[in-house]
């Protein structure tokens, strides 16, 4: 790629910013800075330099060592064009010759090889905006990879699987160099994209990635909970007790008592829809909620589909997401009719048998998407629910677009909350459930 070093810079900053990652002004003035004191010749010292001041994520650094080779990297050589020593190979004789590099560690020549099978078997049409995928899957079927077998040991498995990664990556080297050089390297970054798992959206994930967001959401909570402890201020000093403790040390006071901190004032009342798709997203809130209020008695939490039931005690002593959802599936108060959300009747059964615990010391946060499948929505009695309770918040995990569409009744609700938000992703949920159990 033509230009300065600072220029190619900037341009692979840009791409990865299109791709997903966010990186500041001071960031990138961190990697202009380490890339002064670097040996620019050095393409492995640049791309570390570069890795460590940009890369925050460890999710994102396979989607940096993807456009590193684009912007900053020296061309590599490319598939031997025909009429080579590798073009006058049969189909036949490439796939075996393929096959018998995967037992050498010569790299190179994989990615000669690699190379060749690109420019036969990859079909890359020209002009078509795509990212490559396709034609790094196409390639691969067509050199035919079989599986190591028993015969081949332990020791043959493994470097038998290195060497089959080498040779993936390989193919999407070329690949993308070609498009690279068809489309431009910021065109082709366009259409790399990268979400990381605390960005997922709950509603549509997958039950594997469900699955691996459960360590996300307990290192947001701890985040969230060291955070609170940073905030919170030192009880007073307890005076009377301090110069007791004094007399020790000829009077001199060298350490300092303080009265035990009084319990928060402020309480957190949580009220999540856990029908259907929903159930997601409100068993990761709930999973959070449990993590970061511990057993301080800060947080009461409530689930809901055509009835209510609190769940406050279930949740400190279930381990993980999927258990609470078990158990929450399993709860008989939840279930009157058919199992579809009824959010006017369950409006109005909190209120009357939980409403008397709000007060103006306590933040009532729903967690729905607001269908109401065609029932009354209850808008009266949320109405009295945010009379009694300081404030009101509503976190609706569908995209604002579909909002007050079908069975949406998000209008009626936003009409009594304090605050109405788009929330679908785990980081999201722990910046608002983060700030709430955090208020004064």
């Amino acid at each position: 790629m033509p230009g300065t070093l600072r220029d190619r810079t900037h341009a692979l900053v840009t791409a990865l910013g299109t791709a997903g990652v966010r990186i500041s002004a001071g960031e990138h003035a961190d990697a202009l800075a380490a890339l002064s004191r670097c040996d620019l010749r050095a393409l492995p010292t640049v791309r570390t330099a570069l890795r460590a001041t940009l890369i925050k994520d460890a999710g994102h650094l396979a989607l940096f060592d993807t456009l590193f080779p684009l912007f900053m990297a020296a061309p590599e050589p490319s598939a031997p064009a025909p009429g080579g020593p590798l073009a006058a190979m049969t189909d036949n004789a490439l796939t075996e010759s393929i096959a018998a590099e995967l037992r050498t560690p010569d790299r190179l020549r994989r990615r000669l090889l690699a190379g060749e099978a690109v420019r036969r078997w990859a079909g890359v049409e020209p002009g078509r905006p795509v990212g490559g995928e396709y034609y790094v899957t196409r390639t691969l079927r067509r050199i035919g990879l079989t599986s190591p077998t028993e015969a081949d040991g332990a020791q043959g498995r493994a470097a038998r699987e290195i060497a089959v990664r080498d040779l993936r990556q390989a193919v999407e080297s070329e690949v993308r160099r070609l498009l690279a050089a068809d489309q431009g390297p910021a065109a082709l970054a366009r259409r790399i994209r990268t979400t990381l798992p605390a960005d997922t959206d709950l509603m549509a994930a997958s039950d594997g990635e469900l699955a691996a967001l459960q360590g996300v959401v307990e290192r947001l909570a701890r985040v969230a909970v060291a955070r609170r402890r940073h905030r919170r201020r030192p009880g007073r000093i307890d005076q009377r007790r301090t110069l007791r403790r004094a007399q020790r040390h000829g009077g001199v006071p060298v350490d300092l008592v303080r009265r035990p901190r009084r319990p928060p004032r402020h309480r957190l009342v949580v009220l999540a829809d856990v029908s259907g798709s929903a159930s997601a997203f409100a068993g990761f809130a709930l999973s959070f909620l449990q993590a970061v209020t511990g057993a301080d008695g800060a947080a009461r939490c409530f689930v809901f589909v055509e009835g209510v039931a609190e769940i406050t005690g279930l949740l400190r002593h279930t381990p993980t997401i999927r258990a609470v959802r078990e158990h929450v599936r399993e709860l008989p108060e939840l279930t009157r009719i058919d199992g579809h959300s009824d959010y006017g009747h369950v409006l109005a059964s909190f209120r009357s048998r939980h409403g008397g615990t709000l007060d103006h010391r306590t933040t009532l946060v729903v967690l729905g998407d607001a269908r109401t499948n065609y029932h009354a929505p209850g808008t009266e009695d949320l109405a009295a629910l945010a009379r009694r309770a300081g404030q009101v918040w509503w976190l609706n995990p569908e995209p604002r677009s579909d909002w007050d569409t079908g069975d949406s009744a998000m209008s009626a609700y936003r009409a009594c909350c304090d605050l109405v938000a788009e929330c679908r992703t785990a980081r999201q949920l722990s910046q608002y459930l983060t700030s709430a159990t955090a208020m004064p």
